[in-house]
This record gives C-alpha cells, sequence and structure tokens, in this order.
C-alpha cells in the first residue's frame, strides 16, 4: 500500500501532502502559469497550466477532476497574486485524501466511499474562503 499503517500520520502527510504541494505550485502556477500569462493571457494561461498539471499526474480517470482542481489552484493563485495560498489549498486537498485513506484502510474500506466528491467539497471550499479573503483585503 502506498500509505502504510506502521508510518505516522504526520510523516506521510509530509511526503505525500506537503511537499507536493509546494513543489507543484511552484511549477505550475508560479513559473508555468506566470510565464504563459505573458504571452496568452491570464484565461488561456490558467487553462493551460491546469491542462499541465493534470497530464502530469498520469491518470487518466482523475484527469477531470485533477485539470478542476489546477483551475481552481490557478485562480487562487492569479487573484492573490501569489502561490503562497494556492500552497495551502494544495497542501489541504492532499491531505484530506490521505487522512480519508488512512481513515478507510483502519476501517478495513479498501477504497474511500465518495473521496472525490469529498475532496473536491473541500477544495471548493477552501479556495472559495481564500478569494474572499484576498478581496477583502483589497
Amino acid at each position: 500500500t502506498l500509505l502504510p499503517a506502521h508510518v505516522p500520520l504526520w510523516q506521510v502527510l509530509f511526503v505525500v501532502a506537503l511537499t507536493p504541494a509546494v513543489c507543484e505550485e511552484i511549477l505550475f502556477r508560479g513559473v508555468i502559469l506566470r510565464s504563459l500569462r505573458a504571452r496568452l493571457g491570464a484565461g488561456r494561461a490558467l487553462l493551460a497550466s491546469a491542462f499541465l498539471f493534470a497530464l502530469m499526474h498520469l491518470s487518466w480517470y482523475r484527469f477531470a477532476p485533477t485539470f478542476a482542481l489546477g483551475v481552481l489552484l490557478g485562480w487562487v493563485a492569479l487573484v492573490a497574486g501569489s502561490v503562497v495560498p494556492a500552497v495551502l489549498v494544495h497542501g489541504l486537498n492532499n491531505a484530506v485524501v490521505v487522512i480519508l485513506t488512512r481513515l478507510a484502510a483502519d476501517a478495513g474500506v479498501a477504497e474511500p466511499a465518495g473521496a472525490v466528491l469529498r475532496v473536491g467539497a473541500v477544495a471548493l471550499f477552501l479556495g472559495g474562503l481564500v478569494l474572499v479573503g484576498s478581496s477583502l483585503r483589497r
């Protein structure tokens, strides 16, 4: 299994939730989105960076939700003017997946029922909070 029960949860969260969030946001919302924005404009750059983000995850059955998450994370980064809020949303999204998977494994369930919907809902909610918070500061 990818999340062995003998590994402490904080270590799994660091390796599977936090590290990818930081690295992927720096690459996709920092480097790629900003570079493409100069050439394509914000909307096209957002869609292109989200497409590349989903493609990089190499999972056709998860392509659409990963693309949607990429759009949300790009939108958060554009509105906030920083990748930091996108790192937070991305990390929380990953953490929810890790925690749901660990809880399901502890309960003897092979796959968390409705996890994709829950993760998507949490990501949208958190993204909305970031957007509202950043617009209130302006």
